[in-house]
């Protein structure tokens, strides 16, 4: 109130006079939002300009995090068995110090340790896009495995299936298994009768495992019949051998 008067009225024309006293002539705030709001802050003459977007609303709001860039790393499993070295080109973008972004190449190398199973991550930090505003993206390689044309993993054991005829089943001999290493055959002993789903175990011929040492190749055996049934006038004699009587 002013004196015994009632209550003085405030212009715009009064806040304009007093912002020009205060600050020199013309506002020192420029709203951006088209119809008044609050659209962000524009410092002028060039400098770089932050909007509600970009830097969050109001000063000194944190950076905003980036997005994780996750790419496939195919593997074989000897790959996986003994550990490799592999190399990944990328194309990043950067920020060219004159406010504007501009892309580099770079070659990033993963050093594939024996044991290391599919879903196993391998982060470089800070080494993907560098945006004005936001952290150093991370890129991130998430191993999987190249199926293999005749071998399964089961965590540090492999898998194989070995189709073998009944008379190899029946009779004492061995049976012939693909190994890990390309060219590696491995020759299995069959000393038991060899019945459909019966399974043999190769010691230390698997994967490698995280306590040392090596998994097992797991054989397991499909038995293939005669397409045809022995002629009456041999039954006898099969069901000699068999153990069946004459």
């Amino acid at each position: 109130g002013s004196g015994g008067g009632g209550p003085s009225r405030w212009s715009e024309a009064d806040a304009a006079r007093v912002f020009e006293e205060l600050f020199g002539g013309g506002g020192g705030f420029t709203s951006r939002g088209g119809g008044g709001g609050f659209g962000g802050f524009d410092r002028g003459g060039g400098g770089p300009r932050f909007d509600g977007q970009d830097a969050g609303f109001g000063f000194g709001s944190a950076p905003r995090p980036p997005h994780t860039l996750e790419a496939p790393l195919p593997c074989t499993l000897f790959e996986l068995s003994t550990g490799c070295v592999k190399k990944r080109k990328i194309t990043r973008r950067v920020a060219d110090g004159a406010g504007g972004v501009r892309e580099e190449a770079d070659v990033l190398e993963i050093a594939v340790q024996p044991g290391w199973k599919a879903g196993t991550r391998v982060t470089f930090a800070g080494r993907g896009d560098a945006l004005p505003g936001r952290a150093p993206q991370d890129v991130v390689f998430v191993v999987s495995e190249t199926p293999h044309p005749t071998l399964a993993r089961d965590g540090d054991d492999l898998l194989c299936r070995a189709r073998i005829p009944l008379a190899t089943a029946l009779c004492e001999g061995t049976v012939d298994v693909p190994a890990l290493q390309p060219g590696r055959v491995l020759r299995v002993p069959l000393k038991d009768v060899v019945t459909p789903g019966y399974r043999r175990a190769v010691k230390g011929e698997g994967m490698p495992a995280k306590g040392g040492g090596k998994g097992d190749l797991i054989v397991e055996f499909d038995v293939t019949f005669p397409g045809r049934q022995v002629p009456k006038e041999r039954a006898g004699e099969l069901a000699a051998l068999l153990g069946g009587g004459g």
